[in-house]
């Protein structure tokens, strides 16, 4: 009933204000996956010496795993089967890897951006992408926010 009810109301002018409390909490679990993804990140990339592009997909992946426990557990609240939202969540971050890889690459490789600076202004660009995929496909349908 709860899904009923949320996706009534998804055409109210008001719709987004009852977004407001889910999305600081989706930034701050957003905190953790970006510390987790970053750490790794500039290791990679200024001690080892790694190219951005092949440390963004070590590091993201990291990320990644924080991401879906946090999202799942505290942002949405959400009690729907695992083995189905793990699926849905590993697509969505497909897509979201393949977005901020070639972003990443547009900002370091053709633009001349620093590895850390670039990867920032490419996770910041598919953050909006990554809040409403997970709130409306991934975790949406059993959400109880």
């Amino acid at each position: 009933m709860v899904l009923t009810k949320q996706r009534a109301h998804s055409h109210s002018p008001w719709a987004f204000f009852r977004m407001v409390p889910v999305f600081p909490r989706y930034l701050l679990a957003g905190l953790g996956s970006f510390l987790a993804d970053f750490s790794v990140f500039g290791l990679l990339t200024g001690a080892a010496g790694v190219d951005p592009l092949i440390a963004h997909l070590v590091s993201r992946p990291l990320g990644g795993v924080t991401c879906f426990y946090l999202n799942r557990t505290w942002t949405f609240r959400s009690t729907g089967p695992v083995s189905i939202q793990l699926v849905r969540f590993w697509c969505v971050f497909g897509v979201s890897l393949a977005l901020t890889e070639g972003l990443l690459a547009v900002f370091c490789k053709w633009m001349g951006l620093p590895p850390i600076p670039g990867k920032g202004l490419a996770e910041a660009i598919a953050l909006v992408f990554n809040f409403l995929a997970l709130k409306h496909w991934t975790f949406g349908w059993s959400q109880e926010t």
